[in-house]
């Protein structure tokens, strides 16, 4: 009984609490409410202060913890800006057409071929072969003939198996565009001097045709990206290049990501659910075309980008003192390599194929003062070859050296001549060259050093600034230029 007495008064206790909750913690005079309320206002200003504190803390607590909800952010979706400039009409240059068969010094085009399509191997720089569409390979003698075997469970984006004849075909592709003006390569060079033949669906052979030859960056040139043989049917070096081609405005590849239409503003990728290999994390990249840097670097300050290549010197400066973005520079490999190309076409006389004043270009130019006018963002050259290259040689043949660039023009009959600025041949033609290149803030910059140090041993540089298509059409095909 005792027991059921006990357990009857605490409900009853427990009732009677709740049934005058309201005037125990709101109503009452001595109620929680009314004494706390109170004691704020006994403690003014700074019970207000500590009540801001206390809101700014929880709001930014709950902002934090979960800030990809709050502000709507795909975490699954990578946005890249890409600067391409503008076409003739003043509108944002799209991206027509890609084919990886075909060299190009547009880097929206070589990234998008890097995402879609894939080799039978990469050589790196280290000069090691990494298998990728290729799972062996067997040397047959001596490095003049090889066996591959293919993966076999390698798909296209449309769904059709991957197989040998989709290799040879594209070889076969690569080797004919060596008869075309605009798409003749190293590479098409060395395939033309390669057979290939299909053994059964995932076997192949290369072969080299003079036996008596050897090419020694023979994995290089193999290392291109593999079409679908039954889309490019009917392909060569006359109609290859040209947009309305399916393969090239709807590329269909068996890389890790499937690209959606070209000609937009913004070119989406999405990633291939089949890959073979590890599927993306990423459901989505999209690469934004911007007109102009201006405008992509402010999308970027706003988090309308998530990331944005091949800024100007004058835009990393800007955009390095602003909290949580961060600046990667690439491996050197990977970057631009810029340099002076001399013409030495036969219809060209200027003085630049005279191999004394190329020489004496090559002293008289100071790569220091170079990496100064772009703010520390460029690495001296010693050639074409990075130095982290396994092919580089350390032979350094023409450094900094005012006077030897002088004597040299000297001894290629180029004078001084007093009252003048410029130097002079016997015929009084003044020693005046052509630099024609694509116009940028960086490239000014860096052309207003060469024009200052050639100035400085009598070699008179006009600047020729264009457009990429300019440069590329009127200029470098039709051969009117000096450098």
């Amino acid at each position: 009984m005792k027991l059921l007495s006990a357990i009857e008064h605490f409900l009853l206790g427990i009732r009677d609490f709740f049934w005058n909750y309201p005037d125990n913690f709101i109503l009452e005079e001595n109620s929680f409410v009314r004494s706390l309320r109170k004691n704020y206002l006994r403690a003014r200003p700074f019970s207000h202060a500590l009540f801001v504190l206390l809101i700014f803390f929880s709001v930014t607590s709950i902002v934090f913890s979960d800030i990809s909800a709050i502000l709507r952010i795909d975490k699954a979706t990578f946005i890249e800006g890409v600067i391409v400039g503008k076409d003739e009409n003043d509108q944002i240059q799209k991206v027509l057409w890609i084919n990886p068969l075909i060299v190009t010094n547009t880097q929206i085009k070589r990234d998008l071929s890097e995402l879609v399509y894939e080799p039978l191997l990469h050589v790196n720089q280290d000069n090691e072969v990494q298998l990728v569409l290729a799972e062996s390979y067997a040397n047959l003698g001596g490095g003049k003939s090889y066996r591959f075997k293919l993966r076999e469970n390698v798909f296209w984006h449309d769904g059709k198996k991957f197989t040998s004849e989709d290799v040879v075909e594209t070889f076969k592709l690569l080797q004919s565009l060596e008869f075309g003006n605009q798409t003749s390569s190293v590479y098409s060079k060395a395939a033309a001097k390669i057979n290939i033949k299909k053994i059964d669906d995932y076997r192949f052979e290369f072969s080299l045709k003079d036996q008596n030859t050897i090419i020694p960056n023979f994995f290089e040139i193999i290392s291109f990206k593999v079409l679908p043989a039954h889309l490019i049917k009917g392909l060569n070096s006359s109609n290859i290049i040209y947009a309305e081609q399916k393969i090239n405005s709807n590329p269909i590849g068996t890389g890790p990501f499937i690209v959606g239409p070209l000609n937009l503003e913004e070119i989406e990728l999405k990633k291939n659910k089949s890959y073979y290999n590890n599927v993306p994390k990423l459901e989505k990249m999209i690469f934004r075309l911007y007109k102009d840097q201006e405008q992509a670097v402010s999308d970027l300050k706003t988090g309308q980008i998530h990331a944005l290549t091949g800024v100007n010197s004058d835009s990393v400066q800007e955009l390095s003192v602003i909290p949580n973005l961060k600046i990667y520079k690439s491996n050197v490999i990977y970057n631009q390599y810029w340099g002076l190309y001399f013409n030495l076409a036969d219809q060209n006389k200027s003085s630049v194929k005279e191999v004394k004043v190329r020489q004496a270009i090559s002293s008289a130019i100071n790569k220091n003062f170079i990496n100064e006018a772009l703010v520390g963002s460029a690495i001296e050259a010693k050639g074409p070859i990075p130095e982290t290259s396994f092919a580089f040689s350390k032979s350094e043949k023409y450094v900094y050296n005012i006077k030897s660039a002088k004597t040299l023009l000297d001894r290629a009959g180029w004078k001084v001549v007093k009252g003048q600025k410029y130097r002079m041949s016997s015929k009084g033609v003044v020693l005046e060259l052509n630099l024609v290149y694509v116009k940028n803030i960086d490239r000014d910059k860096l052309v207003e050093v060469i024009q200052r140090d050639l100035a400085a041993v009598g070699i008179k540089v006009n600047p020729v600034a264009k457009t990429i298509s300019e440069v590329n059409n009127d200029y470098v095909l039709p051969g009117f230029f000096d450098i």
